[in-house]
């Protein structure tokens, strides 16, 4: 599969989709009846009309996929070729390259590169193989790209005639498509933005540690709590090597199976924190009489157990209770009123909740406890397995067991 390069390859369409509006710009003429397409006459009349739409039509959010790492690292490369300047709202567009990944900023407009909140957020409940626009799309919409093969778009321009308008019309589907998952991803994101006071920019590029990080921030302040510094790159890269011992896994028996039941537990992970009091602040060096104690724990091939104080309630675990009080009263009202605000705030409630046990884990992180990590893993490890052994002492049949539930089978359906 060839890839455009910027110093060689003109941009020779863009299209746009929002509220009652479709647009698709280019520069080689054919004859068509597709009213939607605006033609030009080269690439930089192109990269202009470009600009003047987006000024034109003023969005709250641009929204694109992989436009972070793709399309406009690319429009900027060839405005510059072209010697086009990409002025909107009096200010040059920027693409930031100087983290991990480019980021793209246009002064005014709020651009939402989705493809990275769900492939940071969301990519834990849909365990796809890819995450290209066609998968996510056919995943969460039921629809995909136009069966058209990108790559002849080189050759298919160079010929001309009608068969470029095949190419508006992929061109603007994905442009859809985008503007489609954009509609059904976007309250999620707008409700993490009331969770964690971050703008939607920043939400929608933050991975879960950050996420969590943010919502403790902003809470620290109501619990007189100080939060920590962040780690040095000494520190962090002393806490890259670390590992521990995750949850347990019943591998699973092949086969085919009738009468197949799951046990799943609730939050399992978030529940452990809170009731087991699992903070830095409540960590003890040693067992004390009002302390609780957790399972054992392989660490360096030692067995070791790690003590919580149950005198007071540590900042995390209070913190953490008062999303899964929320979220609960707000799965209640749910059960009486399908409100897709409430859902996405629910969904919201979730994400920080669930997250916090890897924030722990994370090398990045201010409240950083390997031990605290370790000691959620050990209690989760013990609940599973017994749940898995009195299954098993009632004669029933284990198939298979992961992390946070297990899936059983019985001949006799009683």
């Amino acid at each position: 599969k060839q890839y455009p390069i910027e110093k060689r390859d003109p941009v020779i369409m863009a299209a746009f989709y929002g509220s009652n509006f479709r647009k698709v710009i280019t520069w080689k003429r054919f004859e068509t009846d597709l009213d939607y397409i605006d033609f030009v006459n080269d690439e930089a009349e192109l990269l202009v009309k470009f600009r003047e739409t987006i000024i034109e039509y003023n969005p709250d959010y641009l929204i694109g996929y992989f436009t972070d790492g793709f399309d406009f690292p690319y429009l900027k490369a060839r405005a510059k070729i072209n010697n086009v300047q990409l002025i909107i709202n009096g200010s040059q567009i920027t693409v930031n390259s100087r983290g991990i990944e480019p980021q793209a900023k246009i002064k005014g407009i709020s651009h939402l590169d989705i493809y990275k909140f769900i492939k940071n957020v969301m990519a834990g409940s849909l365990r796809l193989d890819s995450y290209s626009l066609n998968s996510v799309s056919l995943e969460l919409l039921k629809e995909k790209k136009i069966d058209l093969r990108a790559d002849l778009i080189g050759v298919i321009w160079d010929i001309g005639g009608q068969d470029i308008g095949k190419y508006c019309e992929y061109n603007l589907q994905d442009a859809l498509l985008t503007y489609k998952l954009a509609e059904k991803i976007l309250p999620s994101i707008e409700e993490i933005v009331k969770l964690v006071y971050v703008p939607s920019f920043d939400v929608c590029r933050m991975g879960y540690s950050q996420l969590v990080e943010s919502y403790l921030i902003k809470n620290a302040k109501d619990f007189d709590e100080l939060y920590p510094n962040k780690p040095d790159k000494g520190l962090v890269s002393v806490r890259r090597i670390q590992t521990y011992q995750g949850g347990y896994v019943f591998n699973p028996n092949p086969g085919l199976y009738e009468n197949i039941f799951v046990f799943d537990f609730l939050s399992l992970y978030p529940s452990i924190v809170v009731s087991h009091n699992i903070c830095l602040s409540t960590l003890l060096e040693e067992k004390t009489e009002d302390s609780m104690e957790t399972p054992e724990i392989i660490e360096n091939n030692t067995n070791v157990k790690y003590y919580f104080t149950l005198k007071y309630d540590g900042f995390i675990p209070l913190v953490i209770k008062d999303l899964l009080l929320k979220r609960a009263k707000i799965k209640s009202l749910l059960k009486q009123n399908k409100d897709p605000v409430l859902e996405a705030r629910s969904y919201a409630l979730k994400t920080i909740a669930n997250a916090t046990y890897g924030y722990f884990a994370f090398f990045g992180a201010r409240w950083y406890s390997k031990e605290c990590a370790m000691s959620i893993t050990a209690f989760g490890r013990k609940y599973i397995m017994d749940v898995i052994d009195k299954a098993q002492k009632n004669g029933i049949k284990v198939i298979y067991s992961d992390t946070d539930s297990c899936f059983f089978t019985q001949e006799d359906k009683s």
